[in-house]
């Protein structure tokens, strides 16, 4: 009875097995057959090599944007058709309505007035300079001479604020080698064909490696990598990315960033999901055998147990492996980010080389300063000092006393002297020794407390022209690292070009007024009765531009077109503008001419530009009434407006072939009649503000 039972169950007991095995050999064919779902709608998506973001490998589209617009496709039911091509010719292909959409193009301005972007950003990006091994090249102005492979219509190549428009206005010369992939960027650095090359930090990080290639601290240009369609076209697939990405990136778990890490760590040698997935379909292909050979012989069933558990622990132990590595990625993806955010600040700060940065080296310094602090994690405190007259002179300080320290006379034989990045321990201590002992308790009451230092001096010319020091508090456990002093040498480097650069550009901007001053000069000598005249108009002119509040640039345009603005008359015979008598139709017609012979003469100069434009209307009257376009109102440059009455008063107040020079009280009458005819009333009004606060 017992065995009849027995028998019963384990019967019982085969059936159910049959029952699982068939399910599971259900779902598993189910799975293996069911054809993908069709989308009623057909996309031409442009596609070129740029790894990991797209390529094509073995005739494969793949790529990090890829996986996410087949994502994408799949949720909204698109059917996409990839078309493989050069990233220039895809470019075209979406100008000409070839394609429907482009991936991985950057966002820009100057694209912007050609497509129509998602807003909605895939991955962000920025252009990195590499070199051969043996080429030390530490910033933008290493690169004269030298060969650099781009690729053919890259934005960091020849878009908006790319390395062609960059080198230009440094008037840096380099010869540019056009390829049609970074890999072959990457190839001609390798194989010694260019000496340097430009690609995108993603696949420069991803790649350096494998080319024997160098990374240089040349930064620039960060984007945004998004979709593009043709103008007016496809707003609607535009939206539904937008859509998506929004989606994906609030959920940190989601496919994004799934794909993201995996192509990551794919790019990087070692495609763990892939080896997972490969080592679960053996495990399920197991499974169902060792279900099968159940039912065929329990002593079979017992073995593949055995075998199970073991090729389970092996899992485990392989999974674990695979956690680690995935522990690992992730603390690089981290590292990168903060390299993301620390570029980002680097670039902010070179922006800071811009004029208005020139007119004031102080807030470069202290930017400098700021920055580098923020960049060297080790850092607690820090200053920056120029050096004046055998003295030191503070800037800026973070932690220190800074008023203290800027009313203290300290020489410059207390501080220690390198044009090399170095660190010094017990600074305060050596620089105490040097001082006197009033300065000295000053001095140490308005500095912490500190046990390393980080310093350089900025040496131009070998003139000795500034400092910095980085300071890390003396109970901090912390040391100065070796990133730390490279960052530093990168900082000393970019400050090196920001005063060689000003140096230049002061040189330029002295030699030009020289050029002015002396034409001026010769003017004078032709016109007898102009002596002084160019000078004061110019001073009268500025005086009244400041007292209008423009802008800094603005009143030294006023200062200069004021004395530019009678050069014209360098054209007109010596007799005529001597004349004592009065002057024919003919003779004053040509007097007429000379703002016109100004604008032609100072046009032909980019830098005087502007000032031609002035010039040529300084004779213009507020009613429409004067020469050489009958300009009315605030058709007539303000500058222009300020010239005018400048030009009037100092005319009035002179000597003159027909007549003498006419007192104050008379000539200021005489603007104030002509106000609103001849001259603005706004400038009239400021004008006689200027002239009352004149002694």
């Amino acid at each position: 009875m017992k065995k009849m039972k027995h028998e019963t169950l384990q019967i019982s007991y085969n059936r159910q097995f049959i029952f699982y095995v068939i399910a599971i050999l259900t779902v598993f064919l189910y799975l293996l057959m069911t054809p993908p779902v069709l989308a009623n709608e057909s996309i031409k998506i442009g596609i070129y090599d740029n790894k990991p973001l797209l390529f094509k490998e073995n005739d494969e589209i793949q790529g990090f944007l890829v996986d996410i617009l087949d994502y994408i496709a799949s949720e909204e039911k698109w059917e996409i058709e990839y078309v493989y091509d050069t990233w220039e010719n895809n470019l075209n292909k979406l100008k000409n309505n070839d394609i429907d959409m482009l991936i991985g193009i950057a966002y820009s301005q100057e694209r912007d007035k050609l497509f129509d972007f998602n807003n909605e950003t895939f991955i962000t990006n920025w252009a990195q300079i590499y070199s051969q091994k043996n080429l030390d090249i530490q910033s933008i102005l290493d690169l004269e001479g030298k060969q650099v492979a781009v690729l053919k219509g890259d934005i960091f190549y020849t878009g908006d604020g790319g390395i062609k428009g960059l080198l230009s206005k440094f008037n840096i010369d380099v010869d540019y080698v056009e390829v049609n992939s970074y890999e072959e960027v990457f190839q001609s650095i390798r194989d010694k064909n260019v000496d340097l090359g430009l690609v995108n930090r993603i696949y420069g990080t991803l790649y350096e490696n494998n080319y024997n290639v160098k990374k240089t601290p040349i930064v620039f240009k960060p984007v945004e990598v998004r979709a593009a369609v043709s103008s007016g076209q496809g707003k609607e697939l535009l939206d539904k990315i937008d859509e998506n990405l929004k989606a994906l990136k609030k959920d940190k778990t989601s496919f994004y960033y799934q794909k993201l890490d995996f192509w990551l760590s794919k790019s990087l040698g070692f495609n763990h999901q892939a080896f997972l997935w490969y080592i679960l379909k053996i495990f399920g292909v197991l499974l169902l055998i060792s279900f099968i050979v159940i039912l065929i012989t329990r002593h079979q069933v017992i073995t593949k147990k055995n075998e199970l558990k073991l090729s389970y622990q092996q899992l485990e132990k392989k999974n674990e492996e695979l956690i680690n590595i995935n522990e690992e990625l992730e603390a690089t993806y981290q590292q990168v980010d903060a390299l993301n955010n620390n570029l980002e600040k680097t670039i902010e700060l070179t922006g800071s080389l811009s004029k208005t940065s020139f007119d004031n080296e102080k807030i470069f310094l202290s930017n400098l300063l700021h920055t580098a602090l923020k960049l060297i994690p080790e850092a607690d405190y820090g200053s920056v000092y120029t050096y004046q007259d055998n003295n030191i002179k503070f800037i800026d300080a973070i932690g220190h006393d800074l008023e203290i320290l800027k009313k203290l006379s300290i020489k410059l034989e207390a501080f220690y002297h390198d044009d090399k990045v170095s660190i010094k321990h017990n600074i305060l201590q050596h620089t105490a020794s040097k001082m006197d002992i009033n300065t000295v308790d000053k001095f140490m009451k308005a500095c912490m407390p500190v046990k390393e230092t980080l310093t350089f001096d900025l040496y131009i010319d070998n003139d000795k022209i500034a400092g910095i020091s980085l300071d890390i508090a003396k109970e901090s456990n912390k040391n100065f690292s070796d990133d730390a002093k490279k960052v530093m040498n990168s900082f000393k480097n970019l400050a090196s070009a920001f005063f060689t650069v000003k140096r230049y550009r002061e040189a330029q901007e002295e030699f030009q007024r020289d050029i002015i001053v002396s034409i001026i000069q010769l003017l004078e000598i032709h016109d007898k009765y102009t002596k002084d005249h160019s000078q004061n108009v110019a001073l009268l002119a500025r005086e009244i531009a400041k007292e209008m509040e423009l802008s800094r640039e603005e009143i030294e345009k006023a200062y200069w077109a004021g004395m530019l603005h009678d050069i014209g008359k360098i054209l007109i015979p010596e007799s005529i503008l001597n004349k004592e008598g009065p002057l024919t139709k003919d003779e004053y017609q040509q007097i007429k001419n000379h703002p016109y012979w100004g604008y032609m003469t100072l046009s032909k100069s980019k830098l005087l530009t502007d000032i031609s434009e002035y010039v040529l209307q300084h004779h213009e009257h507020w009613d429409g009434s004067g020469y050489p376009k009958n300009l009315k109102g605030d058709e007539i440059h303000l500058i222009s407006q300020i010239l005018a009455v400048a030009d009037t008063w100092d005319a009035m107040r002179s000597d003159r072939s027909y007549r003498k020079a006419l007192t104050k009280e008379i000539a200021i009458k005489e603007i104030v009649d002509k106000k609103g005819e001849q001259f603005s009333p706004k400038v009239v009004d400021v004008f006689l503000r200027v002239i009352d606060n004149q002694v």
